[in-house]
């Protein structure tokens, strides 16, 4: 049926204390098959129940599949108020210095989508803006930047059956359509788990990762909206 907020409840599920209710959660947001529902379902695959996190997997091949991550990323300006939004970040020149894979630039943008997000009155774009967005931005009410970065580390390491990895960012906010560089952020943090019983140790590795990686963007954006604003 699909009625208004059904995918966010269902996301908020995920978290639910009975593990037949998040499974069940996970199996429906597989049914629903909306892209945003990427991000909630990543930030639980490492689930301490095995019947969750394989219904969770089964979710996300699904939608990875059918779902490029910019389309993920970009849904969530479906939701977004541009009548409070006083700034708007886009994605900008993103890379990965710690190694090749060009998934993690994807998991960067993922982690930037989700964390500029939760800032009051600043909103996330990886694509064109929307007619509303673009009004304001003409007349001046709604303020544009880029946010460039790279993944500077990224690292993995096991005492035990512990894993843990360490990821280390760096993003340049830039003003547009000058491209005149406002200022830098870091920012570093380490996620760690106990591999479970059953668990693929390449599944916990990428949850990881995206847990480290999202960490790091949350400390590298804790003073953005400040900063933002102390410049408009």
């Amino acid at each position: 049926m699909r009625p208004p907020g059904a995918r966010e409840a269902l996301e908020r599920a995920l978290d639910d204390r009975d593990a037949t209710v998040r499974a069940s959660a996970a199996e429906a947001l597989r049914t629903i098959a909306n892209p945003a529902s990427v991000y909630a379902l990543r930030a639980h695959r490492a689930d301490a129940d095995p019947t969750v996190r394989s219904t969770i997997e089964r979710a996300l091949v699904l939608l990875d599949r059918n779902t490029p991550i910019a389309v993920a990323t970009g849904a969530s300006q479906e939701a977004t108020d541009w009548t409070r939004a006083r700034f708007v970040l886009r994605a900008g020149s993103l890379a990965n210095r710690a190694d090749q894979r060009a998934q993690i630039v994807d998991a960067l943008r993922s982690a930037l989508a989700q964390e500029v997000s939760r800032i009051d009155q600043v909103a996330f774009s990886t694509g064109a803006l929307p007619p509303e967005a673009e009004r304001r931005v003409r007349s001046g009410r709604l303020r544009v930047y880029a946010i460039d970065g790279s993944v500077q580390q990224l690292r993995r390491w096991t005492v035990a059956s512990t894993l843990s990895v360490r990821a280390e960012v760096s993003l340049v906010l830039v003003a547009e359509p000058a491209r005149a560089i406002v200022g830098s952020m870091s920012g570093a943090a380490t996620a760690q788990n106990t591999t479970a019983p059953g668990q693929s140790a390449d599944v916990l590795a990428r949850d990881l990762e995206q847990r480290a990686l999202t960490g790091a963007v949350r400390g590298a954006i804790a003073n953005l909206r400040s900063s933002l604003t102390s410049r408009s």
